[in-house]
């Protein structure tokens, strides 16, 4: 089992976010605003590709921490934000608030 997870890890970790999405940044997050109707924003210093004209904060991505989906991205942001770690986040290419809406993000370091 240990080793199966290792591989998908390991093939995930290969894959370019860029080849698949609207949107993508690498680089630290900071600055996370968790606002009361359950969105958090976050910022993202680093490169930046294929921003969606909707996002005019080019290094701000938000997400929905009231879903399932986005409670499982909250938790792995607060991991990446407490450790300083390196994301990789691919867009939807659409936005809320301005900012890019994250299908996705991968811990790098």
């Amino acid at each position: 089992m240990k080793k199966c997870l290792y591989a998908c890890l390991l093939l995930a970790a290969t894959v370019t976010p860029r080849a698949f999405a609207a949107g993508t940044a690498v680089g630290k997050p900071y600055d996370p605003y968790f606002m009361p109707d359950g969105t958090v924003i976050v910022y993202v210093n680093g490169s930046r590709d294929n921003a969606p004209g909707c996002a005019t904060y080019l290094y701000r991505f938000i997400f929905d921490a009231t879903t399932a989906a986005g409670k499982v991205q909250l938790t792995g942001m607060l991991m990446a934000l407490a450790t300083g770690k390196t994301i990789s986040v691919v867009g939807t290419g659409n936005c809320l608030q301005s900012s890019e809406i994250i299908s996705y993000f991968l811990i790098d370091d």
